[in-house]
């Protein structure tokens, strides 16, 4: 038998300050109760865990939210910052930040950065952000912006080299 029929009825007892709602009679424990009293309130119960278990999923219910997809970037920031990583919208403080995990440092430390400071922000696709990281330090030294980094991954699989340089 299930518990959930006693913890049922034991609710309802409580709320009702033991006392029936349709005679208004005294109504005892669970203890007390007639077996095939608690057997109809143990299949109730049944009943309503089998409907849960069917029931649809409200996707906009807190806690249903849909697992994020992995969005990978290079992210200009003011200041001529550029950083790359994964990036995902979140909120400090009751504020909108964007959230980067950064891919290029070894650590891949976190970085909370409030969207105003955001120059540039060019998606990319893992292979392409892997790549970026790889060569960060060198493509960064030689590049005076973006669009000379932009320019390197359209030239990427130009040649038929291992690394596409």
């Amino acid at each position: 038998m299930s518990d959930q029929g006693k913890a049922n009825y034991e609710a309802y007892r409580e709320f009702t300050h033991g006392r029936s709602l349709v005679s208004g009679d005294s109504i005892p424990e669970w203890d007390g109760l007639p077996h095939e009293i608690q057997a109809a309130w143990n299949a109730g119960a049944d009943a309503v865990e089998a409907w849960l278990a069917d029931a649809p999923v409200d996707e906009d219910a807190p806690g249903n939210e849909p697992e994020p997809v992995t969005q990978y970037a290079l992210v200009e920031l003011m200041g001529h910052a550029q950083v790359t990583g994964t990036w995902r919208e979140t909120v400090l403080c009751g504020r909108p930040m964007l959230e980067i995990t950064r891919l290029d440092v070894a650590e891949r430390r976190v970085q909370l950065v409030g969207p105003e400071s955001v120059y540039r922000l060019t998606p990319l696709t893992e292979a392409e952000a892997m790549h970026v990281t790889r060569f960060a330090r060198a493509a960064l030294t030689r590049a005076t912006t973006v669009q000379d980094v932009e320019d390197d991954i359209d030239s990427w699989g130009d040649d038929d080299s291992e690394d596409g340089q």
